[in-house]
């Protein structure tokens, strides 16, 4: 079994840990929504570039940056059918099972967003 002890130099180690979170803390209460919502997009990005490649996606983070524009216009999870035209002709065919795990990857993203509370009712 695993114990430690308790010294005050762990204390003060966890003290200035806790001053230093604070510090963070209180310097992201003052970001704005706009910038927010940048920070999210951004790692939503990321996050479906990221994914989508593990599975052999051959999309670059700026195409599912353009990719992701298009979906967001209506908002829907219809929008991949409504759009896929213009999508692929930009995109070109042999990307097509790319731009769909991208489609597949961001709905299941704002799925897991959007329903946050329900799926994890822990985080408060």
């Amino acid at each position: 079994m695993l114990s430690f002890v308790l010294t005050q130099d762990l204390l003060e180690s966890l003290q200035e840990l806790e001053e230093s979170l604070l510090k963070v803390y209180t310097k992201l209460q003052s970001i704005t929504n706009e910038e927010k919502s940048s920070i999210h997009r951004y790692a939503r990005i990321s996050m479906i570039g990221a994914s989508t490649r593990i599975e052999n996606a051959m999309l670059t983070d700026s195409e599912i940056d353009w990719l992701d524009t298009i979906l967001a216009k209506d908002g829907k999870t219809t929008a991949l059918e409504a759009n896929k035209d213009l999508i692929e002709n930009k995109l070109s065919k042999d990307r097509e099972r790319s731009i769909e795990e991208v489609a597949g990857c961001r709905h299941l993203l704002f799925s897991i967003y959007e329903n946050a509370k329900q799926l994890f009712p822990f985080l408060g």
